[in-house]
């Protein structure tokens, strides 16, 4: 299997568009090409903590449980570099690492749709840009019958970056607008028990209900990753 993957050639002008005002990424980029795959290695080894840490929450159930599997993905990676599964195997994960992206940011999307989140647009680019170079390049690593200590460092970079800065944004406005609609609703219907408009407590109660089973429903749609 070769080590030395250079999988930074085109990254990083694609990137660059998206990426004009946190260079977050950018800073990963400039990390792996300066570095060898030893030096990759220890960091892996030494540095990074594959475990789910509650900093990673953003608050909102449906992301969360994704993330969560997600990190499971990428620890399952991580033990292709020691030595501990198959070439069948590898290529399997490569192809969960693809499938998943792909859902995820379909349900990040679909909820930032949903709550009317107003970076939609930059997010879904950044999106378009790492799933077109994931794709291709998990194509050059199924030839290479394996992922490179590169590879692995970029995507628990990326996870680290993703979920503490992104996400946690659209995390708080999601949130945020749930508990306003709360707020809103028992604004609704304490007004319409002062006008005798609601004709007891319990039928506040199941029009409120109603309302929760359709926002419980769009959530449980969004967090369906199996």
């Amino acid at each position: 299997m070769q080590k030395n993957f250079n999988w930074l050639d085109e990254y990083g002008t694609q990137l660059a568009e998206v990426d004009q005002h946190h260079r977050r990424f950018s800073r990963i980029i400039e990390e792996l090409s300066a570095a060898d795959d030893r030096a990759i290695i220890r960091r892996l080894n030494g540095e990074i903590n594959f475990d789910w840490n509650e900093i990673y929450s953003t608050g909102v159930k449906e992301i969360d449980a994704q993330h969560k599997h997600f990190l499971e993905i990428i620890k399952n990676i991580a033990e292709i570099n020691n030595g501990a599964f198959t070439c069948s195997m590898t290529a399997g994960l490569l192809d969960d690492v693809l499938d998943y992206t792909v859902l995820h940011f379909q349900t990040e999307e679909r909820l930032m749709k949903h709550y009317g989140y107003p970076k939609f647009s930059s997010h879904r680019k950044e999106h378009e840009v790492l799933l077109t170079e994931l794709q291709r390049q998990v194509r050059v690593l199924k030839a290479l019958q394996g992922p490179s200590a590169k590879m692995l460092y970029f995507l628990m970079q990326w996870f680290i970056q993703h979920t503490l800065y992104t996400d946690q944004d659209i995390g708080r406005y999601i949130q945020e607008q749930r508990r306003s609609f709360f707020q809103r609703w028992k604004l609704r219907y304490s007004r319409l028990r002062a006008f005798g408009l609601l004709k007891s407590r319990a039928a506040g109660y199941d029009c409120l209900e109603k309302k929760v089973k359709v926002s419980r429903g769009v959530a449980k749609k969004y967090s369906e990753y199996s």
